[in-house]
């Protein structure tokens, strides 16, 4: 039997709100502070805030991969997997914030499954379309604005396009919903139940002083 799934790569997966200014950093602000405290009044450390490192990389990684999870339960019904989230941090902050891209899997009748969704759905869809995106001040859009040529790119499967798609799909089934708290509460709970934030801070004034004694030794 012919295969018929398709795979598309570097899809952005919706509702993940980055880094920045987020749920997800007070996490780690939290793990600092908590540490300073144990380090200052338990270990009697004299050490300031600045004595402390975070592990992002490390952290960051986990909570793609338990994001990454929540999401592949939550999907439409015609992605069958998602797989190898890579997170994309961008240099500077100052236009966008972190982004998860995956490659998705699709059944092998996708096209007429998001057939049948769009016209179940397709008063809904053709004015959040319109709205989201259509150019206006301070927004260039680079995705087309009129259902007809927008659900094109999406049969062709483009990533951008399956991205909205599915973003869609998953506004309307979890309809009252804010997915972006939806997802990032389920994330964060998953994540303090088999983790905790303080075991990714590390105390750098004791590597520093270990080296520096170490130098000094070497010298004598």
């Amino acid at each position: 039997m012919e295969n018929n799934k398709t795979i598309v790569k570097d899809v952005e997966l919706p509702f993940f709100e980055g880094f920045y200014n987020s749920s997800y950093d007070s996490l780690s602000d939290w793990a600092l502070e908590d540490e300073l405290e144990y380090y200052t009044k338990e270990c009697h450390k004299d050490i300031t805030i600045d004595d402390l490192d975070f592990n992002f990389k490390s952290f960051s990684h986990d909570i793609v991969e338990i994001f990454t999870d929540i999401f592949k339960d939550n999907v439409p019904s015609w992605v069958e997997k998602v797989e190898n989230p890579e997170l994309d941090s961008p240099k500077f902050y100052n236009f966008r914030t972190d982004k998860i891209y995956a490659t998705v899997t699709l059944k092998d009748n996708w096209r007429e499954q998001i057939a049948e969704f769009v016209k179940t759905n397709s008063n809904w869809l053709e004015k959040r379309i319109k709205q989201d995106w259509t150019s206006r001040s301070g927004f260039d859009s680079w995705i087309h604005n009129d259902i007809g040529t927008f659900m094109e790119n999406v049969y062709e499967a483009e990533p951008r396009y399956i991205s909205i798609i599915m973003q869609y799909a998953m506004e309307l089934e979890n309809e009252g919903e804010d997915m972006y708290e939806w997802m990032t509460e389920h994330t964060i709970e998953e994540f303090e139940m088999n983790n905790c934030a303080n075991e990714y801070v590390i105390l750098t004034k004791d590597e520093k002083e270990s080296n520096d004694n170490e130098t000094t030794n070497d010298n004598v």
